[in-house]
């Protein structure tokens, strides 16, 4: 089970920040580093479906977090914290829902069996017309929680890591592999919230991009150990009305992790 250990909105950030969005020409999103796109995202239209792809040109993400790494190895225990002030600074202006919350990890790499973007998405939705942008992922994720979100909807979680697993260091994965401590990551948080243009039904695709912490969630996966997850949602930036994200800490603490 995903375990939902504390949650908060409040506005935080910075303008100084490395770290965005930026919508381009309709319907186009991007998740951006240091100003450069980094993440395509949903497009704004609302009946598109949920996207996740790299870009080729983004570039790497190093937050400062040298100040608070022994308590996100040691893992919070609530959000009185400095981890959370830490990145609050260097995340944009927004009002965010923070979460604190113990998750399962499984790693997917894209075409498998496991695969949302080409299994999931065609249970209750028909394919995409021939013709139409590919929209399957570039790039591996985790998923770490699934769960009913009404009558006609369903949430599916995503932890997008901004590092590419290729870049990760096999020593620095065994260093978290200790049966005793649940280390904590950190995220930046969009809901998406999309429904097809000829179905009732919705999908609501919480994606938290890694921005620590990747080399625990690589860990927490292979070993099948849960993981803590601090993730900065965006109010301004999700393609969600405010009463969805609202509702999101009572569907959180009720997810059964997938695949567990």
């Amino acid at each position: 089970m995903s375990r939902l250990i504390a949650h908060d909105r409040r506005a935080l950030g910075s303008d100084q920040s490395v770290l965005g969005t930026t919508g381009g020409p309709f319907p186009m999103r991007y998740l951006t580093v240091g100003g450069v796109p980094a993440f395509e995202l949903s497009p704004v239209c609302g009946t598109c479906g949920l996207v996740l792809q790299r870009r080729p040109e983004a570039p790497s993400l190093h937050p400062d977090a040298a100040a608070v790494r022994a308590q996100l190895a040691d893992g919070l225990t609530d959000l009185a914290s400095p981890v959370v002030d830490t990145f609050a600074a260097q995340l944009p202006a927004s009002e965010y829902l923070v979460v604190l919350m113990d998750v399962a990890p499984e790693l997917v790499h894209p075409g498998s069996e496991r695969d949302y973007f080409i299994h999931d998405r065609y249970e209750v939705w028909p394919p995409e017309p021939e013709g139409t942008p590919d929209e399957q992922p570039n790039t591996a994720y985790y998923r770490i929680g699934d769960g009913p979100a009404g009558a006609q909807a369903d949430l599916f979680q995503f932890a997008v890591p901004m590092l590419p697993l290729a870049d990760t260091d096999p020593a620095v994965v065994d260093r978290y592999r200790s049966p005793d401590v649940t280390p904590t990551a950190v995220a930046f948080g969009i809901l998406d919230v999309t429904a097809h243009w000829d179905s009732p039904h919705h999908h609501w695709g919480l994606f938290h991009y890694l921005l620590d912490g990747h080399h625990k969630a690589l860990a927490a996966a292979q070993d099948g150990r849960p993981l803590r997850l601090l993730s900065f949602i965006s109010v301004t930036e999700s393609l969600a009305h405010s009463a969805e994200i609202d509702r999101l800490p009572e569907l959180l603490a009720a997810i059964s992790t997938p695949g567990r």
